[in-house]
């Protein structure tokens, strides 16, 4: 895996030649997540320096993540639920959102607000359009998802506003 720069400087990065997908650079621009495709995806952590990479998930089909805003956790769509794991690998992961509470559908995550407590995701499930909804962190949204936008269209391509 090769990374280049602006100025077109490459730097080769330790990794296996296979094949990867869905390249995330962390928000403070010093490692890159990474989905190793597979049997079972599984979420691999470069750091930019070039040091060998650490492996974050294992147990679950991994399909779509996305970093939080400080950088210290990767939440992901691990086939059955929304979770969350830390960024270096340590600890286990948590569920956000439940199967029961995605009711049939993939969540896929696309991007924390700044503060940390919304997470904005598509979701989607076959035979029925995309749409949008949020995962807040507040106790009083108890972790559910609120749809923003759903209808017979497939909504896509969204990001959240600086403010």
């Amino acid at each position: 895996m090769v990374a280049v720069d602006r100025d077109g400087n490459m730097t080769t990065w330790p990794a296996e030649s296979r094949a990867y997908a869905d390249v995330r650079v962390s928000p403070d621009g010093k490692r890159v997540c990474v989905m190793r495709s597979g049997a079972n995806n599984s979420l691999w952590v470069f750091d930019m320096g070039g040091s060998q990479p650490t492996r974050i998930t294992s147990r679950h089909d991994v399909e779509f993540f996305t970093w939080s805003p400080d950088g210290s956790r990767i939440t992901y769509w691990g086939g059955v639920d929304l979770r969350s794991i830390a960024a270096n690998g340590s600890g286990d992961d948590q569920v956000l959102v439940s199967v029961a509470d995605a009711g049939g559908r993939n969540i896929q995550p696309v991007k924390w607000s700044d503060d940390g407590k919304t997470l904005v995701v598509n979701l989607e499930a076959g035979g029925k359009s995309s749409d949008i909804a949020t995962y807040s962190t507040s106790t009083s949204a108890g972790g559910k998802l609120k749809m923003i936008v759903e209808s017979r269209f497939d909504e896509w391509a969204l990001d959240l506003s600086p403010d």
